[in-house]
């Protein structure tokens, strides 16, 4: 609405204000100007929508409907891009009328991005877009050409800079200022509009369906923290910063067809192979089965961001992994699945820990810096697993070696009574193994090594992997 002719001033875009209503008649007056152009042109069949958040009932609603071309159907939603129907079955164009600039744009009369209280910038991959971006990405999906713009004339450079020099523009006003502007009468401008519509539709192949590129990360810079702290635990959402998120993708070669549909569940996006996610990455984050890390690793081999491994290595697996980035960090995850705040946690180590540790603060997973050093978060995660992991393997020996002995049923019985805790923790960890035992084996033997780099026995949890590896067979 604020790149309709005739409107310079916030007022004239907002509900409840007293220039609202003159607004409203500007942009319906426009909208029809767009309608006639399209029926000149051959149209048969034509939707409006109104994409402009005036506030109140007003939102998406700000069209006069008994003022609207008869020859036109319009669409009244609840929220911003919500029906996409009438994409979904088949358009042959998009005409975006009264666009404005992108927030910061010089000149751009009433220049903003998505919400000006809250939005500064907007990415997709490394393009700044505007609403003009937004809604090309919107129709592009449904390989819809966008093929007119109309607005000022910072709005229809930002057009044509992003869609090509084949998309048909008119510009209507030249902005001087955000609320000022030299103008075309609006009954001038509703000519130009017309005749703009008209020739953008005499050719549709003008311009091609804007695809911003898969996969595609949603980068928002916010002017205040409020709505990246909405956005938090929203899932396949990082936070950046106190103002910024961005999209967590994934690489889903020679992955399973279940892990594909949970990755999509929680919204991650897909970058298909690891060359490709390496390549748009900031931050890697490897959380895989240890006798995998090391091979991870060397899969993104030149990688110049952090690379943070999280995976249950020794100190020396750890330092391996690490010579092979100059950027990294240590990570060890103790805890269950990080679905409420205080039940998990992420220790890391290493020179950037603590920039790794701001990416998690305030969300489910509870960052926790121990040392500059890498190696000490493994170490960490090596003796504590040592404990858990090293205590279900030798529950499950015991039960084995009591039936083989035919004592399992006394044996659980003297349990209940003088260590009642033990016949539910085996059970468990029977269950546990059962599911997960066969990622166990190479733990067990990262553990090993630990202590034998230590020079500590091994033995036992060498035999707890001879443990976790009989219960995978079996």
């Amino acid at each position: 609405m604020e790149g309709i002719a005739g409107i310079v001033r916030g007022e004239q875009t907002n509900a409840g204000e007293p220039l609202y209503e003159e607004g409203r008649k500007l942009y319906t007056q426009e909208i029809n100007a767009a309608v006639r152009g399209a029926k000149a042109a051959g149209a048969t069949e034509i939707v409006v929508m109104d994409h402009h958040g005036a506030g109140k009932g007003y939102s998406f609603n700000s069209l006069i409907p008994d003022e609207l071309d008869v020859d036109c159907v319009y669409v009244v939603q609840e929220n911003w891009t919500e029906y996409t129907a009438f994409l979904e079955q088949g358009v042959d164009g998009a005409l975006f009328i009264g666009m404005h600039a992108m927030a910061g744009t010089e000149n751009g009369v009433l220049n903003h991005t998505v919400s000006g209280p809250d939005y500064q910038n907007l990415w997709f991959n490394d393009t700044l877009v505007g609403e003009t971006g937004i809604n090309a990405a919107l129709c592009g999906t449904w390989n819809c050409p966008v093929l007119l713009v109309t607005g000022d004339t910072a709005a229809c450079r930002e057009g044509t800079a992003l869609l090509g020099d084949g998309l048909t523009t008119v510009e209507v006003k030249q902005g001087t200022g955000v609320r000022s502007a030299r103008l075309l009468p609006p009954k001038r401008a509703w000519e130009l509009v017309e005749a703009g519509a008209k020739q953008a539709l005499s050719k549709l192949d003008a311009v091609a369906p804007y695809d911003p590129g898969k996969p595609c990360e949603i980068r928002a810079e916010f002017k205040w923290t409020g709505p990246a702290e909405k956005l938090r635990r929203r899932a396949g959402v990082e936070i950046l910063g106190p103002r910024t998120r961005h999209s967590v993708l994934w690489a889903s070669a020679g992955r399973s067809a279940e892990t594909a549909a949970r990755a999509e569940r929680v919204g991650l996006l897909d970058a298909e192979t690891t060359e490709e996610l390496s390549r748009r990455s900031e931050l890697i984050l490897s959380i895989c089965p240890p006798h995998a890390a090391l091979d991870v690793a060397r899969s993104v081999a030149g990688f110049d961001g952090l690379f943070v491994d999280a995976n249950a290595v020794s100190p020396a697996t750890a330092r391996q992994i690490a010579a092979e980035f100059e950027g990294f960090v240590d990570a060890g995850i103790v805890g269950p699945p990080p679905r409420e705040a205080g039940s998990t946690r992420i220790y890391l180590s290493g020179r950037d820990a603590e920039t790794v540790a701001g990416l998690f603060a305030g969300t489910a997973l509870e960052p926790r810096v121990i040392s500059e050093e890498p190696g000490a978060a493994s170490a960490l995660k090596m003796t504590y697993a040592a404990w858990t992991k090293g205590t279900a393997a030798m529950l499950l020996a015991i039960r084995a070696l009591a039936r083989s002995e035919q004592v399992e049923a006394a044996l659980l019985e003297e349990w209940q009574i003088s260590l009642p805790e033990l016949p539910e923790r085996s059970a468990v960890a029977a269950r546990s193994a059962e599911r997960k035992g066969w990622r166990w084996i190479a733990e067990m033997e990262e553990i090993a090594s630990t202590f034998a780099s230590a020079d500590l026995p091994d033995g036992f949890h060498r035999a707890a992997a001879e443990v976790f590896r009989r219960a995978e067979a079996s």
